[in-house]
């Protein structure tokens, strides 16, 4: 391991957390400062105390600046660690703040995300940290110990990939917010400053005799599937949720990414990146018909939307329905491709999980008026 970024600009911190705990993974852990300027000082971070992390990156009118304070073969101090608790900064957490806030960091500027991309893939080179995001990075919900999103000790132990200081176990901050990791996790380098091997790695190792799933978007969220590797024309979408899916065999390394080519459970097929897919961890998931009165039906289309012909029909409390994967936001309904009996389009409001395993709703509120949505009942879109 070379426990200083080549690329930075030192600036040792005064105070260190000393020696990581042994038997535990790397990770890496993202932060704000919550404020808009930064000075190096060799007495304090940034004069304000003595919780330094490893790193600090800053955009200046001049460029962007990543500051080194510690090298990462050592603890930083920028996690609160409660006594008797769990290791937070001697977990072989790899932390660095950005200069700015929490809640405008789904905007950072292309030179920014760039530099922290390229950083990432250092670290990742480095200390064996997996280049993945396992968890949604979120809003002011994450805020407090038990914000939305916190780890719990047992998962912050094991813990390999990427996170924020929302998703640390004992903290209480929400950065760094809506950041978008998934940009940052797609992004190679070009300059040789890693070995190739590592910045196109896939999340998993490929296999054709495998089932897959989506993995590394966000809670609701849908990952787009292109017609070709790295292109701009989607020719369909996947659910966070959805699984059953088969890979081709098919790879390709575009500017430094992977992608792969998949079939999704309708025949759907299209490439997507190697990030956002990984062996399935179960059987697809089996959802039943909710929020249907005894005396209607759901209507199934032949494609996503009430304007689309109708294909047939589920009974109130059918079940063993099986989501292809397939998945559209339409003027704020989500419309999911299913089969039974039959294969088609119905608005996700209405199917809910039937495996504890995989209990999780489609769709939001079932004690809303069904027919708001126009999509049960005889002629009632």
């Amino acid at each position: 391991m070379d426990p200083w970024y080549p690329a930075a600009a030192p600036n040792k911190a005064a105070k260190t957390a000393g020696r990581y705990h042994e038997g535990m993974p790397f990770r890496g852990v993202l932060h704000t400062t919550e404020s808009t300027t930064f000075s190096p000082r060799s007495d304090s971070y940034g004069g304000w105390h003595q919780s330094y992390p490893h790193f600090t990156l800053v955009e200046r009118p001049s460029g962007v600046t990543i500051y080194q304070h510690i090298p990462i073969d050592t603890a930083a101090r920028a996690l609160l660690n409660v006594r008797g608790g769990v290791p937070t900064n001697h977990a072989r957490a790899i932390q660095i703040e950005i200069v700015g806030r929490a809640r405008q960091s789904a905007k950072l500027s292309e030179a920014l995300i760039d530099a922290l991309a390229r950083w990432m893939r250092w670290v990742e080179e480095q200390a064996g940290v997996r280049r993945a995001a396992p968890l949604p990075f979120l809003g002011a919900e994450a805020y407090g110990a038990k914000g939305a999103g916190r780890m719990s000790f047992e998962e912050w132990m094991k813990f390999d990939a990427w996170c924020g200081h929302q998703h640390v176990p004992e903290n209480k901050h929400w950065d760094p917010g809506h950041i978008n990791i998934n940009e940052l996790l797609r992004r190679g380098v070009d300059d040789g400053a890693i070995s190739a091997a590592r910045s196109v790695s896939p999340a998993a190792p490929m296999d054709e005799d495998l089932l897959y799933q989506v993995v590394n978007i966000e809670l609701d969220g849908l990952a787009d599937v292109y017609a070709t590797p790295a292109g701009t024309k989607t020719v369909f979408q996947l659910a966070d949720d959805a699984a059953g899916l088969r890979i081709t065999g098919n790879t390709e390394i575009i500017d430094g990414g992977a992608w792969v080519e998949i079939v999704a459970g309708a025949g759907s097929r299209g490439w997507i990146s190697a990030h956002n897919v990984a062996p399935a961890t179960g059987p697809p998931p089996e959802y039943e018909v909710v929020g249907v009165r005894q005396d209607d039906v759901l209507n199934v289309r032949s494609g996503p939307g009430p304007r689309n012909d109708l294909a047939g029909s589920f009974q109130p409390g059918a079940r063993s329905i099986v989501a292809t994967g397939e998945a559209v936001d339409l003027r704020g309904d989500r419309w999911v491709r299913v089969r039974q009996t039959i294969e088609g389009w119905v608005n996700a409001d209405f199917l809910a999980g039937t495996d504890e395993d995989f209990g999780v709703e489609f769709g939001g509120d079932l004690d809303m008026d069904p027919m708001s949505h126009g999509e049960i009942g005889d002629g009632e879109d």
